[in-house]
C-alpha cells in the first residue's frame, strides 16, 4: 500500500482499492481493510478499557501523527473524518450489521460497510496517516 503522501494520494488509493477487488472478488474488503472497521463508531476496538485508551502507546511503525496520539486522540480524529465526509456514525452501524457465510462457515461482514467507508479511509490518510500500521492493525 502507498504509504506516502502524494499529490495523487486519492486517486492512488482507489486503484489500489481496484486492484485488492479484481484480485479478491467478494473478500477485497476484509483483504484491504482487515481490522479497520474496528476503529469506527461501534468497531471492536471502541470497546477498550478507557484506562488503556488514554494511555500513550506508540507503534514504532507508526506515522508521525499516530504515534503521538492515545487511542482516544486518534478515535476523536476519526470522528471528526467521519463528519467530515458526511457519513452518519448509524450509517456504519447499520452496514456493520451486514453479513454473509464465507466458504469457511463464519460470518463476514458484507462489502456494503467497506463500500461505505472507502471516504474515511481517504480522508484519514490524506491527515497522514499510513496504512499500515496506523489504520489496519
Amino acid at each position: 500500500m502507498t504509504d506516502n503522501l502524494g499529490p495523487n494520494l486519492e486517486e492512488e488509493i482507489k486503484t489500489e482499492i481496484l486492484k485488492c477487488k479484481q484480485e479478491h472478488g467478494e473478500g477485497w474488503g476484509m483483504c484491504f481493510f482487515n481490522n479497520f472497521d474496528g476503529y469506527l463508531p461501534g468497531g471492536f476496538m471502541r470497546y477498550i478499557s478507557q484506562p488503556i485508551r488514554s494511555q500513550h502507546r506508540p507503534h514504532e511503525k507508526g506515522s508521525e501523527i499516530k504515534r503521538k496520539q492515545t487511542l482516544d486522540e486518534f478515535f476523536a480524529t476519526i470522528d471528526k473524518a467521519i463528519e467530515k465526509v458526511n457519513i452518519a456514525p448509524e450509517q456504519i452501524f447499520v452496514a456493520r450489521t451486514s453479513y454473509h457465510d464465507s466458504t469457511y462457515g463464519v460470518g463476514v461482514l458484507d462489502n456494503e460497510i467497506f463500500e461505505l467507508i472507502i471516504p474515511i479511509y481517504i480522508e484519514l490518510r490524506k491527515m497522514g496517516y499510513n496504512h499500515y500500521p496506523d489504520l489496519t492493525s
